[in-house]
């Protein structure tokens, strides 16, 4: 048995503490205050819910493949017809393989519109150059030069434009989760 007291607090301190921690947890209970830290999305998702880097990429890859055919499709539609498919095929192969070795489905986080683009033109230019070194062993120079000429822009354009467009889709998924 003890004969010291139990110590109870003054009424007027305990109050203030508790006033002190109703405010505490009415400033985070605050909408505005990021909670979660600052890289981490406004609401989780659930990991059924999410989309996986892989599939993205394979997504993007057929997305490109589409925008080839199309662009080969408009310059023959354009040029000489059936004659030159063979050096499209080609030109959309190499372009194909030289998107993937530029890293151009990465869509890194601090990558902007421009520099993602600029990497998408290095390697259109790099598939462009590889298939001219390549194909002027089996077509003339000049048939080449021209087929290569027409296909180019169109295919560039289609490839740029679904670029532009995943681009943006990427960064408004990271924005929502």
């Amino acid at each position: 048995m003890s004969f010291a007291a139990p110590f109870k607090p003054s009424a007027p301190a305990d109050r203030r503490a508790r006033r002190q921690a109703d405010a505490e947890a009415a400033a985070w209970a605050e909408p505005s205050r990021d909670r979660r830290g600052p890289l981490r999305p406004a609401k989780l998702t659930p990991t059924r819910l999410r989309m996986s880097g892989r599939l993205l990429t394979r997504f993007f890859q057929g997305g490109d493949a589409l925008a080839l055919i199309l662009g080969g499709l408009t310059a023959a539609a354009l040029t000489h017809g059936a004659d030159v498919l063979l050096i499209y095929g080609g030109a959309a192969v190499a372009t194909f393989a030289s998107l993937r070795l530029f890293d151009c489905y990465k869509f890194g986080r601090r990558e902007d519109l421009a520099m993602h683009l600029m990497r998408v033109t290095v390697a259109f230019a790099v598939a462009v150059a590889m298939c001219f070194a390549i194909l002027t062993h089996f077509v003339g120079a000049i048939m080449l030069a021209a087929s290569l000429g027409v296909w180019t822009p169109m295919a560039f354009l289609c490839v740029a434009a679904a670029h532009g467009l995943w681009w943006a889709n990427v960064k408004r998924w990271r924005a929502n989760a």
